[in-house]
């Protein structure tokens, strides 16, 4: 069953990062957002697929803002 995450997406030097504030660890990169984003999708069906394997269930989606501030 598909699972929903929410994630952000920046830019930094060129290199896109993508990551899933509810899954530490997991990143995606790539040279433009949609790349960042895909390899962060692989990199989480990878996990999960591990997690299934030793009987460990995903973390749960959390509720969070991305917003910015002037400081």
């Amino acid at each position: 069953m598909p699972r929903q995450y929410d994630f952000v997406t920046w830019e930094e030097d060129g290199v896109w990062t993508s990551h899933a504030p509810a899954i530490p660890g997991a990143y995606g990169i790539g040279d433009t957002a949609t790349k960042a984003e895909k390899d962060l999708g692989e990199a989480l069906d990878l996990l999960f697929d591990y997690l299934a394997s030793v009987g460990e269930t995903p973390p749960r989606s959390r509720k969070f803002r991305v917003g910015q501030m002037r400081v």
